[in-house]
């Protein structure tokens, strides 16, 4: 399984917004991590249909 530009851009900001969380506020943590996880969902999801539908034309 290759890894897309998307996948790579999202962990990229996940480490950078691990690295400078201590010196956020707690709701600001808790936004930026709740955007996150909704982002990586709906990537995942996409990611699958789009997966679906290649093994579709395969067949």
């Amino acid at each position: 399984m290759k890894n897309s530009k998307t996948d790579l851009i999202i962990f990229a900001i996940a480490m950078i917004f691990i690295f400078f969380s201590g010196r956020l506020e707690p709701n600001i943590r808790l936004i930026i991590t709740g955007v996150l996880i909704v982002v990586i969902l709906i990537n995942r999801g996409l990611s699958s249909k789009k997966g679906n539908e290649k093994e579709v034309k395969k067949e």
